[in-house]
Order: structure tokens, then sequence, then C-alpha cells
């Protein structure tokens, strides 16, 4: 923790050693790469106008394709295990409420619903990558 509070206590302190007119320079550098990245952004954006915009969304399609892949992937390889976890964990509530154990129910009964919310968090990314991907080949 020392090191933290004397590097920050360092680098706090301005540094004197630098001449006046080196700060002045690299400041206006600074500038005028902001001002530089400013005129590049409109150039980038009035030439996109001329082309087609899919090339931008490209990216974010391959993305969404990619998460979708994923998604797909990952259920078809656990759906036995996902499977087996919801038939194991619904005999448990079916136990416990055979021999009146009400706060195994309850953890158990939270514990389905988490299972079920997972999966349908799946389902839900799984069709919105669907629709923006549509969308995204229909323009």
């Amino acid at each position: 923790m020392e090191n933290v509070k004397s590097f920050l206590t360092r680098i706090r302190k301005p540094d004197k050693s630098v001449p006046r007119h080196i700060q002045i320079f690299v400041s206006i550098g600074i500038a005028m790469a902001g001002f530089a990245l400013g005129v590049l952004q409109k150039w980038i954006e009035i030439e996109v106008e001329k082309y087609d915009k899919r090339i931008l969304l490209l990216p974010v399609a391959f993305v969404l394709f990619f998460t979708r892949w994923a998604l797909e992937t990952s259920v078809k390889l656990t759906e036995w295990a996902v499977g087996l976890l919801t038939l194991i964990v619904g005999a448990a509530i079916i136990y416990s409420i055979v021999i009146h154990r009400w706060g195994d129910l309850f953890l158990y009964s939270l514990i389905f619903a988490g299972i079920m919310a997972i999966l349908m968090a799946v389902v839900v990314v799984r069709d919105f990558c669907d629709s923006m991907l549509d969308k995204i080949s229909m323009l």
C-alpha cells in the first residue's frame, strides 16, 4: 500500500524540469490531435454515406452471430446435465413437501427458479441476436 501512496504523491507533484516551451508545444500538439480526430471522424461519416452502411455493421453482425453460436453450442453440450439437474431439483422439491422440510423446499425452489431464469435468458439473448441479424441483413 505504501508503494501506491508514494507513486500517487510522485505523479501529483508538477515536474519542474520540463521547460515551459516544451509544455506549450505538447499542449498544442494534443489540441491539434483532437481536432484532427474530429475531422477524421466527420470524413469517415461522409464517406460511409456514399457506400453501403452494412460495412460498418459487419463487426456487430459477427459478434451477434458468434454469441448466438456460442449459446446454441453451450445449450446443446449441457442440455443433458441441465435436464438431469432440473429432474433432481424437482424430485428434491417433491421430497421436501412429503417430509415437511419447508426450509429445504424454499432453497430447492430458488435453485429451480434460477435454472429456469438462466434458460429463459439464453432463449431471450438468442432471439435478440436472431432479430438483430435479420435487421442488419434487411439494410
